[in-house]
C-alpha cells in the first residue's frame, strides 16, 4: 500500500473495496501455439501473449457484466501495476503473471447512464 502511496487519490478504494482480486494468467502455458513451436512446426511469436491478453479481457468482460447483472459495482485497475513491477513476487506467486486488479462491492452511488451523442454531432458529412 505505501509503495502506491502517492497514487492514493486515485487508488484508495482499491484497499477499502470488500473484494479485491489479482488476476492474470499461467506463466507457463501450453496454448496450441506453443504447442506448434515446441514441435518445430512454427517459429516463436508473440501471439500467445497476445492469446493470453485477449483470454483474460474476454473473461473480465463476462465478469463485470455478470457483476453488473447482480447489482455489484467492479473496476480493473492497472495503474498499481506500474508503481509496484513485480506484484507476483510482493504476492509470493510464482507462475502467474498478474495482468491487473479488481475490485468489487456494492456501489456507494448509482449515476444516470451518460446522455448519448447523436450522430450528426459526431459525424459532418461534407
Amino acid at each position: 500500500r505505501n509503495q502506491i502511496n502517492f497514487y492514493w487519490r486515485y487508488s484508495i478504494f482499491m484497499f477499502d473495496a470488500p473484494v479485491l482480486m489479482a488476476v492474470g494468467t499461467i506463466a507457463t502455458t501450453n496454448g496450441f501455439c506453443k504447442r506448434l513451436f515446441d514441435a518445430n512446426i512454427t517459429e516463436e511469436d508473440q501471439r500467445t501473449n497476445v492469446n493470453l491478453a485477449m483470454c483474460t479481457g474476454f473473461a473480465l468482460e463476462n465478469f463485470f457484466l455478470k457483476a453488473t447483472d447482480m447489482g455489484l459495482g467492479s473496476c480493473i485497475l492497472t495503474a498499481p501495476l506500474a508503481f509496484v513491477p513485480n506484484p507476483e513476487k510482493l504476492l509470493g506467486i510464482d507462475d502467474v503473471h498478474i495482468a491487473a486488479f479488481i475490485t468489487a462491492g456494492f456501489p456507494d452511488e448509482t449515476p444516470k447512464p451518460a446522455r448519448r451523442k447523436p450522430i450528426t454531432e459526431m459525424y459532418i458529412h461534407l
